[in-house]
Order: C-alpha cells, then sequence, then structure tokens
C-alpha cells in the first residue's frame, strides 16, 4: 500500500507473538502527516480494494485512529 498511497507516511504489520484469548492475531500500525492525508487514505481505491479483499476473512477487526502527541506512559 505504501507504494501506491502517497499519504501514507508508515505502515508497520505484525503477527501476535503471545496468543492470548484477548489477543488479536494481526496488528497494523500506520502514521499519516494529518487528518487529511488520513481521510486520502482511507477513501483511497487502493486501499478500499485491499480491504475488501481482506474483509472475508476478518472474524473481527478493532480500530483505534488517534492524534499523536504524548503518549500514556507520560
Amino acid at each position: 500500500l505504501p507504494a501506491a498511497i502517497p499519504e501514507i507516511d508508515h505502515l508497520d504489520v505484525r503477527r501476535d507473538i503471545v496468543g492470548r484469548p484477548v489477543s488479536c492475531h494481526f496488528g497494523l500500525v500506520s502514521r499519516f502527516a494529518d487528518m487529511d492525508a488520513l481521510r486520502a487514505y482511507q477513501q483511497h481505491p487502493v486501499h478500499v480494494a485491499a480491504f475488501e479483499r481482506t474483509k472475508p476473512y476478518l472474524e473481527s477487526m478493532l480500530v483505534l485512529d488517534y492524534e499523536g502527541g504524548e503518549s500514556l506512559n507520560g
């Protein structure tokens, strides 16, 4: 996706290594310059098509969109 969608500043996909019942199997972290870039990514035809191909394989999905700044760790 980063090669096709210039608004993506960073994209990382990782597999869970613990396997707890409350864990997700995979996590995706992406970073954008601002809300306009995030919205452009969300509506980009390549992203929409990738999500549509992935959706049948999802048992569930959690999404957290937040703005940068201080972390919960201080």
